[in-house]
């Protein structure tokens, strides 16, 4: 009924990153999500792992992708997410990974190195996986293993720094099918294993290649004695080993000062088959500024690139013959991944800052950019295009839901943002925190509004339907009142005797401000009448918050959630018992929480969480069942130590920033207080829920993420699956809208009709709502009317998304349009409504090009305060 959807942000990361193509695989805690950097879309992979990922390895194909945990268990996943059975090769503790060419996989172990054939090349949906192991090395602690690109060498870094080479063409090549013909090679050319020296520890080896002749194409022949040892072919071959040009490949080593080692296969030797010489070095051209150790490497034989990454944030691009190309500097902090995409792009990561970013060094400008922070709040914008979260180093983060990209990055505060909040025009967002109120435009990308009081430490903030007028409560159990336009305070007031806990306007564009507080109350101010008169809703417990949809929804600090009816005498009809749902039953042995400390509600819906891993979801109110949020067993048994408690104090950023002074940053890996505080893991908790407007979503920020839900549907149409007739008859009287497509979920005609006897004409709908259940039940319920009726909707609709600038629904409104020509007889009403639709869209386009800015936005203020008095 309900399925994940996709993770906007993530509380850790592990700042590693693999690439294939155009695409960037990065680690968010427990998931893997995947960047298209030409399409600037980003999505998770269908796939969660029971522990936090440590390290991925992308096959080189790009259809496979081998995650090790946190508990260094290795799973094999496709690039779909899909598990591929028996994947985990039945191995714990995996120190490193590699996959071959070929069909051949290499795990390093803490004292052993096991290679496996594999059929990942035949595999398909329907096939097994099927793997046995062909050979084991005993060996030190291998941190890193490389499979030469023919497979005939499997190299070893380990942990000591040297470097060991292990020939195994005699397993991996493909002319070898059977025993005879391995034990020849084997026998040949005498496989014993080597070592390659460099100065300093090893960071990374590469494989170039060249010209050579690789020998082992004849071995098929000689097996089946189609050649004789003394043929002229064997000779060449022995020419070639003379004239170092025995193997097709270079290895290049690099250490950690940039210096890169050229090894070239040498002379024939009794001892080995391979021999292989130095015959190239070159140092990356690092500046005095820059001078720093290398942290990581990556080079790419299509491009004939190498690039270094160091401790200080800058990344060096030479060739492979080490002429330098141009050098960036991309953090402040040490990349500790570095992959390269194209000729011009260079995507790295840093796990310090537990950042991403493509970097493109034509253009000189990030493609991309990507952040993992400690989320404290977060808002969804009306048209629920945006997510705005705010983060606990006064930054915030602006992402957008259907590319699941972060599109804006702003800081506007010192300490902690507190709580924001969208606009209603979805464009502008206003938050707070201890220092001050900041609205921000995220078309002009500027804050325009700095709003103060005297002693600030802002906790919560709202903004009017018509955004005008601002209200943030304090700490001090204060609510003051903003001109937006002016900046000016118009009025403080103190009406709650405890800390506030939320605050909100109602939707309806009345001017009714809601406050909820530890004082057991929920008030309710008439911020635009004179006198401005206060509504008190009285409770038995300290109410943590509430929901204002079609009912006034309160939960409580007991356990209890209230539900009012939202008008004049705000009168009590229903009641939940949570704690005792929490208590009982199945319940009991998961969730951590006996009360709702966030919740949300949309038609009839409602969902709530607390501390632990899990939300439960009411229909009706009625309970119905329990979502999962995550199956991170990391997120278990966390010591707090008093987390929430330190970063909500006013001095914690202020004693922060002095401590950060005199960090040198070659050095913050074990001083740096920030990333200290960031990297300490926090318990499971659920901080806010927001359900999308048109129903098809719900977010949950928690403090491992900001996580998106949505609702499945087999009918195609992505609103509230949990209805009966019996609902729907009992919405038509307070929504019909939703009532009528609700009718179309359930195929019932007869709800649809009724619900239909209430349209006027001035309806709006949402395009992707237009199904043609929905337009075949319109005409049956007017008959002759109903293409006035239906030419009505459509005109209201384009309007509507003409205010909202949503081009991109043109097609969905025509695509609706074509539906309804098929079932009606008049069609030139139908083709002429076409066109007027088209001709509005192209008007749009049009007045968008003639207008500024500035003009759209004073015309909008002016319809909404026309429509205010009204």
């Amino acid at each position: 009924m309900f399925q994940f959807d996709s993770v906007l942000c993530q509380t850790h990361s592990s700042g590693q990153i693999q690439s294939h193509s155009q695409l960037v695989y990065s680690v968010i805690g427990n998931r893997i999500k995947c960047y298209d950097t030409t399409l600037k879309i980003a999505s998770v992979l269908d796939f969660e792992c029971a522990n936090d990922i440590r390290s991925i390895h992308i096959s080189p194909c790009g259809r496979f992708i081998f995650a090790v945990d946190s508990q260094s268990i290795g799973v094999l996943i496709t690039v779909f997410g899909q598990v591929i059975q028996h994947a985990a090769l039945n191995l714990k503790q995996i120190v490193s990974f590699c996959f071959g060419s070929t069909d051949f996989l290499a795990v390093g172990l803490p004292d052993q190195i096991l290679l496996y054939k594999t059929n990942l090349s035949q595999i398909s949906s329907q096939d097994a996986f099927v793997y046995h192991q062909v050979f084991q090395i005993q060996t030190q602690r291998p941190v890193a293993l490389y499979f030469s690109p023919d497979d005939s060498l499997l190299c070893v870094q380990q942990e000591n720094s040297s470097f060991r080479v292990f020939p195994v063409s005699h397993l991996t090549s493909a002319h070898v099918q059977k025993y005879k013909q391995m034990q020849l090679m084997k026998q040949m050319f005498k496989p014993d294993s080597f070592d390659l020296i460099v100065p300093d520890k090893i960071v990374k080896a590469f494989f170039l290649q060249n010209t050579g002749i690789n020998p082992y194409t004849y071995t098929q022949q000689l097996c089946n004695h189609e050649l004789e040892e003394s043929d002229p072919i064997i000779q060449k071959i022995n020419e070639q080993f003379e004239n170092k040009q025995m193997s097709t490949f270079d290895i290049l080593l690099v250490n950690c000062k940039g210096q890169v080692t050229q090894f070239s296969a040498g002379s024939l030797e009794s001892s080995s088959c391979y021999s292989f010489m130095k015959t190239n070095e070159f140092s990356a051209s690092i500046s005095a500024e820059q001078q720093s150790d290398i942290t990581v490497i990556n080079a790419d034989q299509k491009y004939n690139q190498i690039v270094f990454a160091t401790q200080c944030g800058h990344y060096i691009m030479h060739d492979v013959t080490g002429e330098f190309i141009h050098s960036v500097s991309v953090s402040a902090y040490p990349l500790t991944s570095i992959r390269i995409l194209s000729p011009i792009q260079v995507a790295c990561a840093s796990t310090f800052e537990k950042s991403l970013a493509v970097f493109n060094h034509q253009s000189e400008s990030f493609e991309l950019q990507e952040q993992s922070f400690v989320s404290t709040c977060f808002s969804l914008s009306h048209d629920g295009l945006y997510a705005a979260v705010g983060s606990v180093q006064g930054t915030v983060f602006v992402f957008n839901t259907i590319t699941n990209m972060l599109t804006h990055t702003y800081i506007p505060h010192t300490s902690q943002v507190k709580s924001v909040q969208f606009f209603t025009s979805s464009k502008a967002i206003a938050s707070c925190a201890a220092d001050l109120v900041v609205c921000y435009d995220m078309n002009k990308q500027l804050m325009f509004r700095h709003l103060t009081t005297e002693r600030n430490l802002f906790v919560h903030v709202a903004v009017e339907q018509s955004g005008e007028i601002l209200a943030a409560a304090d700490a001090d159990f204060q609510v003051h009142l903003f001109d937006i336009q002016s900046g000016k305070l118009i009025d403080s007031l103190r009406y709650h005797e405890g800390p506030v806990t939320q605050l909100q306007f109602n939707p309806d564009g009345s001017g009714q401000l809601f406050s909820s507080s530890w004082d057991q109350t929920v008030r309710v101010l008439e911020a635009f009448k004179p006198g401005k008169e206060v509504h008190v809703i009285q409770e038995e417990s300290v109410v943590l918050g509430f929901v204002l949809s079609k009912q006034l929804i309160v939960y409580l600090n007991d356990g209890s959630v209230n539900f009012y009816e939202n008008g004049a005498d705000e009168k009590l009809v229903d009641y939940i018992n949570v704690k005792r749902h929490m208590q009982s039953g199945r319940l009991k042995q998961v969730m951590d929480s006996d009360k709702f400390e966030a919740a949300d509600s949309q038609n009839g819906l409602l969902i709530g969480g607390g501390k632990g891993r899990y939300v439960v979801v009411y229909n009706q109110n009625e309970f119905k069942l329990k979502i999962q949020l995550s199956i991170n067993y990391d997120l278990d048994g966390i010591d707090t130590d008093q987390f929430n408690q330190r970063t909500s104090k006013k001095e914690f950023m202020k004693d922060l920033e002095q401590q950060t002074k005199n960090i040198d940053l070659k050095t913050r890996k074990v001083l740096d207080p920030i990333l200290a505080l960031e990297n300490k893991k926090t318990e499971a908790r659920t901080l806010q829920i927001n359900i999308a407007k048109d129903g098809t979503k719900f977010f949950v920020l928690t403090t491992f993420g900001l996580l998106t839900f949505k609702l499945k549907s087999s009918s195609g149409m992505n609103i509230n699956l949990l209805v009966t007739h019996a609902t729907v008859n009992k919405l038509i009287k307070t929504d019909y809208q939703t009532a009528m497509l609700q009718a179309c979920q359930l195929q019932s005609l007869d709800l649809f009709k009724i619900a239909a006897q209430r349209l006027t004409g001035n309806e709006i709908f949402e395009c992707g709502s237009l199904l043609p259940t929905f337009i075949q039940y319109l005409s049956e319920s007017f008959s002759n009317n109903a293409v006035n009726v239906f030419k009505s909707l459509m005109k209201k609709s384009a309007k509507e998304l003409l205010t909202k600038h949503r081009n991109w629904e043109q097609e969905k409104l025509l695509t609706a349009v074509k539906q309804f020509q098929k079932i009606l007889r008049n069609q030139s009403e139908i083709v002429e409504l076409g066109s007027e639709i088209e001709k509005l869209f192209a008007g749009m386009e049009l007045e968008a090009i003639g207008r500024t800015t500035e003009a759209v936005e004073d015309e909008i203020i002016e319809e909404k305060i026309a429509m205010r008095r009204r």
